[in-house]
């Protein structure tokens, strides 16, 4: 702005000069200068044009009104952008979230294209008119806590998408490692972008399991993907993160051992309560070269079997590259166009993944991996696909969830499943569609599954629950709840019917799982998180300490949207509302 301003003022100089040289009969021969004044006014001029093009973009007229705005508007790159409520940009980020619930209509949204973007952005925050002090950070708009919107003032990274493979990473923390391969991604790419590029070479990230979600709350909030079996979960896989700093903008690069170690713990799963992470680096995994995914409707004569043989494969299987999902929804009569409004019904659909792993050359195909599973079900109405790219998975997945519902993901975890479990879980989601349907909803694509996660994640959990903030160093089988509804009148019904769900998992781990390896109480996945859901259910004793980093690195508690850290600057403000309530559960 300053640069920008001179050059205005050396305009008008020049303009004066000229009018004098003119009044005074003045002349500047050509062979002393190369351009008359007309001519140095008209390439001033230019360059005032060329640098205002470079400013960021602003919409409506709330940044004339913000002096905060007015210095972030000056400041931000040309990439940027800044827009009020009711323009275009704003409508764009209000209109994208996932669970339409969760949409808020927000009073400035910012767009950055940099790191220094989002520190001058987090700076003009703090004290914005419009923004009011609070500010929410949104990715790709799947959160479910109402932790990525604000009435207030949005960082919206859907531009700060970009991502590569690095073939040769060196670590931080550990020089004298060799080399590896790492991915690296920026806070606000999807992991269909992110997928983009490490399709077909070689490597992969952990990632999500259907392209539009956000690789940046994905990852803060644990990352379970299709390869979590096989290589664990993305927060267990993250080497490093750019991060900047709510407290004062500043933009550090944390890791393990460095001296943002407790911020780059904090970052394992505690969610995006601590700073803005601007860029991921991820320990890549090999790329599968084949996976085979099939789609099975069941017959509600063959479910009993299929529950009793889906126990023995969850009891029985031996290969981390084989995966599972026994679901059942308000799912469409034909699997290639779910999107269709014609044709949905109660239906149990069995998933089935399996990865060509490399390493193991005995490794049985996907046939003869399901052969027992499928043994007397009627599979007449299946679909199986082989792709040779893994990231292409998450492309076939995005159809299944559609965006124009109030909903999210809710679930919990058990080391040990049972037919009676099963039963009891179907029993209850059908129940709750029923309602639903009875009160006028059409629950289109409305779903619970049952995912098979391999024991210890082939050996890639933590060693200890205290490592990361996210305490898993034992995990079990996940569920997953994904309500689909219009209506408001039926948040109450929903959040019930989630509790009364998560209860019986919550019972199944608590009776079942005694003397099991993995028995004993599991946290909840910090991605799942349920309304209602304590601190303890999802972090266990790292609460504490979560508290401690949260007053450290956000002192003022700027980010206070969501599950928010009780800090003494977030209970002081009437924000926080998690707590360390463990007294409640036995999680030793």
């Amino acid at each position: 702005m300053k640069i920008l301003s001179a050059v205005v003022a050396c305009v008008g100089l020049a303009s004066q000069a000229a009018a004098w040289s003119h009044r005074h009969g003045v002349c500047v021969p050509s062979s002393h200068a190369p351009a008359s004044w007309p001519g140095i006014i008209l390439i001033l001029s230019a360059v005032v044009v060329a640098l205002a093009a470079v400013r960021a973009r602003t919409e409506g007229a709330c940044v004339g009104a913000d002096p905060a705005l007015q210095w972030l508007e000056a400041r931000l790159s040309s990439g940027a952008a800044i827009s009020c409520r009711g323009q275009p940009l704003q409508q764009l980020n209000a209109n994208r979230y996932w669970g339409e619930q969760f949409s808020k209509n927000a009073s400035v949204v910012v767009f950055p294209a940099t790191a220094r973007d989002v520190s001058h952005a987090v700076q003009a925050a703090r004290w914005s008119r419009a923004g009011g002090g609070d500010m929410a950070i949104v990715g790709g708009a799947h959160s479910q806590i109402n932790a990525s919107s604000s009435y207030g003032f949005v960082l919206d990274m859907s531009w700060m998408n970009s991502s590569r493979l690095i073939r040769h990473f060196t670590n931080p923390d550990a020089e004298a490692e060799e080399p590896f391969a790492a991915v690296e991604y920026q806070g606000g790419a999807t992991w269909g972008q992110v997928q983009a590029v490490t399709n077909g070479s070689g490597y992969a990230a952990v990632g999500a399991r259907v392209a539009n979600v956000g690789a940046g709350g994905f990852t803060l909030g644990g990352g379970i993907g299709f390869l979590a079996g096989a290589y664990g979960f993305a927060a267990d896989r993250l080497v490093q993160a750019e991060v900047v700093l709510p407290s004062t903008g500043e933009v550090v690069l944390a890791t393990k051992r460095n001296e943002y170690a407790d911020l780059f713990w904090a970052l394992q799963g505690g969610s995006g309560q601590f700073g803005v992470v601007t860029r991921f680096w991820q320990r890549a995994v090999p790329e599968p070269r084949r996976s085979t995914l099939g789609f099975y409707y069941v017959r509600d004569e063959d479910v009993a079997r299929l529950r009793r043989q889906t126990v023995d494969f969850f009891r029985t299987n031996d290969d981390p590259f084989n995966v599972v999902y026994y679901s059942f929804g308000y799912l469409p009569q034909d699997l290639s166009d779910p999107t269709a409004r014609g044709g949905y019904a109660r239906r149990t659909l069995l998933i089935t993944l399996h990865f060509e792993d490399e390493g193991n050359p005995h490794q049985r195909d996907a046939e003869a991996a399901f052969r027992d599973l499928l043994d007397g079900i009627d599979t007449s109405q299946s679909t199986v696909l082989s792709t040779g790219h893994y990231a292409n998975l998450a492309l076939v997945g995005e159809a299944a969830y559609p965006y124009g519902h109030r909903r999210g993901f809710y679930g919990a975890q058990t080391s040990t499943i049972d037919e009676a479990y099963l039963a009891n879980l179907t029993d209850t989601f059908w129940s709750y569609i029923d309602t639903l349907i009875a009160r006028g909803e059409q629950p289109h694509s409305a779903s619970m599954v049952m995912q098979y996660m391999f024991p210890g994640l082939n050996g890639h959990l933590p060693s200890s629950d205290s490592d990361t903030a996210w305490p898993h160093a034992s995990v079990g089988h996940q569920t997953l709840i994904t309500p689909a509804y219009q209506h408001a009148e039926n948040d109450a019904l929903t959040l019930s019917t989630v509790r009364a769900l998560n209860d019986i998992t919550y019972a199944q781990q608590q009776h079942r799982s005694i003397g099991v390896v993995g028995g004993g109480f599991l946290a909840n996945y910090p991605n799942y998180m349920a309304p209602g859901d304590g601190g303890c259910r999802v972090w266990g004793h790292n609460v504490d300490r979560l508290i401690q980093v949260k007053e450290k690195y956000d002192p003022e508690c700027l980010i206070r949207n969501g599950r928010v850290f009780a800090s003494p600057g977030c209970l002081g403000g009437g924000w926080a509302n998690v707590f360390s309530d463990c007294g409640e559960l036995d999680v030793q």
